[in-house]
């Protein structure tokens, strides 16, 4: 039994260091960026492609969001909708576009949702 909490306690005192001391978490950080839609780019691939007027975390100002995914639809729409409005939008970047190696490639942004407030 105190074996037991001992194990307990220690994997419990080593995840609060973990967040302590910035130790990665198991999920990518997912970073905001709001700007002016300035171009569109419909990819011929499974992205849809489109650029703000500010750069993401990844440090390039294109933001890919995978066609694939349940809510591609809403946000090309949305897309849509602030480029013709010149009304300013808000991304949710979760990646950064990367090689097979895993070596990021020209900063280009992956979102998983977009928003537009008033």
């Amino acid at each position: 039994m105190i074996r037991r909490k001992t194990t307990f306690l220690t994997a419990t005192a080593l995840a609060f260091a973990g967040m302590l001391f910035g130790a990665s978490p198991a999920h990518a950080e997912v970073t905001e960026t709001v700007g002016t839609v300035v171009a569109i780019y419909p990819d011929p691939g499974n992205h849809f492609v489109f650029s703000l007027s500010k750069p993401g975390r990844c440090g390039n100002v294109h933001f890919h969001i995978d066609r694939s995914q349940s809510n591609a639809k809403e946000v090309i729409a949305l897309v849509l909708m602030t480029y013709a409005t010149k009304e300013q939008m808000g991304v949710s970047v979760k990646d950064c576009a990367k090689d097979d190696r895993g070596n990021i490639l020209d900063g280009r942004n992956i979102i998983s949702h977009g928003w537009v407030r008033r």
